[in-house]
Protein backbone atom coordinates (compact mmCIF):
# COMPACT_ATOMS: atom_id res chain seq x y z
CA UNK A 1 0.00 0.00 0.00
CA UNK A 2 1.72 3.50 -1.07
CA UNK A 3 0.10 6.44 1.01
CA UNK A 4 1.52 9.63 0.41
CA UNK A 5 3.12 11.06 3.54
CA UNK A 6 1.38 14.32 5.50
CA UNK A 7 3.23 16.70 7.61
CA UNK A 8 2.92 16.51 10.93
CA UNK A 9 1.02 19.17 12.10
CA UNK A 10 3.00 21.27 14.53
CA UNK A 11 0.32 21.28 17.67
CA UNK A 12 0.22 17.75 17.53
CA UNK A 13 2.57 15.94 20.08
CA UNK A 14 5.66 14.32 17.67
CA UNK A 15 5.50 11.10 20.02
CA UNK A 16 2.07 10.42 18.59
CA UNK A 17 2.09 8.36 15.28
CA UNK A 18 0.15 10.91 13.61
CA UNK A 19 0.27 8.28 10.13
CA UNK A 20 -0.76 5.49 11.24
CA UNK A 21 -3.39 7.08 13.05
CA UNK A 22 -4.61 8.95 9.58
CA UNK A 23 -4.63 5.31 7.95
CA UNK A 24 -7.07 4.16 11.19
CA UNK A 25 -9.23 7.12 11.20
CA UNK A 26 -9.95 7.46 7.15
CA UNK A 27 -10.73 3.90 6.95
CA UNK A 28 -13.12 3.54 10.27
CA UNK A 29 -14.68 6.90 9.12
CA UNK A 30 -14.97 6.20 5.58
CA UNK A 31 -16.70 2.41 6.63
CA UNK A 32 -19.13 4.25 8.96
CA UNK A 33 -20.47 6.78 5.92
CA UNK A 34 -20.71 4.21 3.70
CA UNK A 35 -23.27 2.37 6.28
CA UNK A 36 -24.68 5.37 6.60
CA UNK A 37 -25.13 6.87 3.30
CA UNK A 38 -24.37 3.93 1.26
CA UNK A 39 -22.74 4.11 -2.35
CA UNK A 40 -19.94 6.52 -1.11
CA UNK A 41 -17.58 7.01 -3.94
CA UNK A 42 -14.70 8.09 -2.04
CA UNK A 43 -11.48 6.53 -1.14
CA UNK A 44 -9.81 5.90 1.98
CA UNK A 45 -6.84 8.11 0.26
CA UNK A 46 -9.69 10.84 -0.09
CA UNK A 47 -10.35 10.61 3.79
CA UNK A 48 -7.10 10.87 4.67
CA UNK A 49 -6.90 14.30 3.07
CA UNK A 50 -9.93 15.51 3.90
CA UNK A 51 -9.01 14.34 7.47
CA UNK A 52 -5.39 16.18 7.38
CA UNK A 53 -6.69 19.01 5.71
CA UNK A 54 -9.08 19.45 8.74
CA UNK A 55 -6.82 18.79 11.14
CA UNK A 56 -4.05 21.13 9.65
CA UNK A 57 -6.54 24.14 9.15
CA UNK A 58 -7.93 23.99 12.62
CA UNK A 59 -4.43 25.54 13.87
CA UNK A 60 -5.48 23.25 16.70
CA UNK A 61 -8.56 24.77 17.58
CA UNK A 62 -12.26 24.12 17.74
CA UNK A 63 -14.15 24.91 14.27
CA UNK A 64 -17.50 25.33 16.49
CA UNK A 65 -15.99 27.52 19.43
CA UNK A 66 -12.24 28.51 18.94
CA UNK A 67 -11.18 26.50 21.78
CA UNK A 68 -7.42 25.25 21.87
CA UNK A 69 -7.78 21.38 21.83
CA UNK A 70 -6.03 19.29 24.11
CA UNK A 71 -3.89 17.24 20.88
CA UNK A 72 -2.61 14.67 23.71
CA UNK A 73 -5.80 12.95 23.77
CA UNK A 74 -5.61 12.63 19.83
CA UNK A 75 -5.62 9.00 18.95
CA UNK A 76 -7.49 8.01 22.82
CA UNK A 77 -11.12 6.44 22.67
CA UNK A 78 -13.43 8.98 22.82
CA UNK A 79 -16.43 8.46 24.46
CA UNK A 80 -19.08 11.06 25.33
CA UNK A 81 -18.88 10.77 29.27
CA UNK A 82 -22.75 11.26 30.72
CA UNK A 83 -21.81 11.95 34.21
CA UNK A 84 -18.79 13.72 33.71
CA UNK A 85 -19.74 15.77 30.17
CA UNK A 86 -17.32 19.10 30.32
CA UNK A 87 -14.10 16.13 30.65
CA UNK A 88 -14.28 15.63 26.99
CA UNK A 89 -14.36 19.04 25.88
CA UNK A 90 -11.45 19.36 24.54
CA UNK A 91 -11.08 15.92 23.07
CA UNK A 92 -10.14 16.81 19.39
CA UNK A 93 -12.35 14.59 17.11
CA UNK A 94 -12.98 14.97 13.89
CA UNK A 95 -16.89 15.59 12.43
CA UNK A 96 -19.16 16.06 9.15
CA UNK A 97 -19.70 19.87 8.97
CA UNK A 98 -22.53 18.83 6.59
CA UNK A 99 -23.52 15.14 5.74
CA UNK A 100 -23.61 13.50 2.25
CA UNK A 101 -23.42 14.64 -0.05
CA UNK A 102 -21.30 17.35 0.61
CA UNK A 103 -18.76 15.71 2.75
CA UNK A 104 -16.42 18.35 4.77
CA UNK A 105 -14.63 17.52 8.00
CA UNK A 106 -13.75 19.75 10.79
CA UNK A 107 -12.18 19.49 13.97
CA UNK A 108 -14.44 20.04 16.91
CA UNK A 109 -14.21 19.00 21.11
CA UNK A 110 -15.65 16.00 22.18
CA UNK A 111 -18.55 18.03 23.69
CA UNK A 112 -19.09 19.76 20.78
CA UNK A 113 -19.60 16.97 18.60
CA UNK A 114 -21.54 15.04 21.28
CA UNK A 115 -23.85 18.12 21.10
CA UNK A 116 -23.73 18.40 16.97
CA UNK A 117 -24.67 14.63 16.55
CA UNK A 118 -26.00 14.25 12.94
CA UNK A 119 -26.96 17.75 12.66
CA UNK A 120 -26.12 19.70 9.45
CA UNK A 121 -24.27 22.96 10.31
CA UNK A 122 -27.02 24.89 9.83
CA UNK A 123 -29.64 22.90 12.03
CA UNK A 124 -26.73 22.39 14.72
CA UNK A 125 -26.19 26.63 14.47
CA UNK A 126 -30.34 27.11 14.71
CA UNK A 127 -30.65 25.52 17.45
CA UNK A 128 -27.75 26.91 19.59
CA UNK A 129 -30.09 30.11 18.93
CA UNK A 130 -32.88 28.90 20.51
CA UNK A 131 -31.25 27.64 23.85
CA UNK A 132 -29.62 30.87 23.71
CA UNK A 133 -32.73 32.98 23.03
CA UNK A 134 -34.61 31.01 25.63
CA UNK A 135 -32.14 31.33 28.28
CA UNK A 136 -32.30 34.93 27.43
CA UNK A 137 -36.01 34.80 27.73
CA UNK A 138 -35.94 32.98 30.94
CA UNK A 139 -33.40 35.12 32.95
CA UNK A 140 -35.65 38.15 31.59
CA UNK A 141 -38.81 37.22 33.21
CA UNK A 142 -36.27 36.06 36.34
CA UNK A 143 -35.45 39.68 36.86
CA UNK A 144 -38.41 41.39 36.18
CA UNK A 145 -37.98 42.62 32.47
Amino acid sequence: MNIPEYPHPDFVPLVFDYRDWLIRKAKSMRARDRDRWGGLNLTQDNYRTMIHNAISGSNGRCYFTRELLDWNLLGEPFRGDPLHPMNCRLHPTVDHLDPWPNIQLVVCGGLVNDAKSNLPYGEFVALCRQVIECDRQRQDRQNGA
